[in-house]
């Protein structure tokens, strides 16, 4: 009883861990319109480049990709206070 009282509250473990995807599906959702625009030859080029850069083993350096921190943490947070919720 406890535990479907604290789902109602809080959500499932599941319903939290979608949660926190939503902002990287939402990102990724805003790129199609461009993608879809690409001619074939477009989109080759840009298959090209990023493989170029995974094998240069930099960081891919995309206008639209910017990792987000690990765990949801901000960047600049003291350490000290940046509790792990991972899981």
């Amino acid at each position: 009883m406890i535990g479907a009282l604290a789902r109602k509250f809080f959500g499932s473990a599941n319903d939290r861990r979608i949660k926190g995807y939503q902002s990287r599906v939402d990102a990724i959702n805003l790129l199609e319109p461009e993608i879809a625009a690409l001619s074939d030859e477009a989109l080759k080029a840009r298959t090209a480049e990023f493989r170029q850069q995974l094998a240069s083993a930099r960081p891919l350096t995309t206008s639209w990709y910017r990792p987000s921190p690990p765990c949801g943490r901000r960047p600049n947070a003291p350490s000290a206070s940046a509790i792990s919720m991972c899981s």
